[in-house]
């Protein structure tokens, strides 16, 4: 998970409710597809000085991983052209040898 999205969702959700918007300084006048629009204020607002909107793919990616959903599916998720892209997100999953083991000796 990258610690710049970390600091950018903790600085963002301070003293917000759950389920209130992170940033509210988006500005209608342009197309939502343009990340300009709707990351830049609040990368801003968090007063991030090094960020990269590949961070967030990266974090997304990470958390899935670690919350046990399977490589193929982040995989699809993520548009990547081969499992091998995503393997670099299966360090997020210390604990897959044991639950192999469980899986396995289930059947037992």
């Amino acid at each position: 998970m990258s610690p710049i999205a970390v600091a950018a969702y903790e600085t963002l959700a301070a003293g917000r409710a759950k389920g209130d918007y992170l940033c509210t300084k988006i500005d209608i006048k342009f197309p939502i597809e343009n990340t300009a629009h709707w990351i830049d204020p609040c990368v801003e607002a968090a007063g991030l000085l090094d960020f990269n909107f590949h961070d967030l793919r990266h974090t997304a990616a990470s958390r899935w991983v670690s919350k046990g959903v399977p490589l193929a599916i982040v995989s699809e998720c993520l548009g990547h052209s081969n499992i091998q892209m995503t393997m670099r997100y299966a360090h997020g999953m210390p604990d897959n040898d044991e639950r192999a083991v469980i899986a396995m000796m289930a059947y037992y």
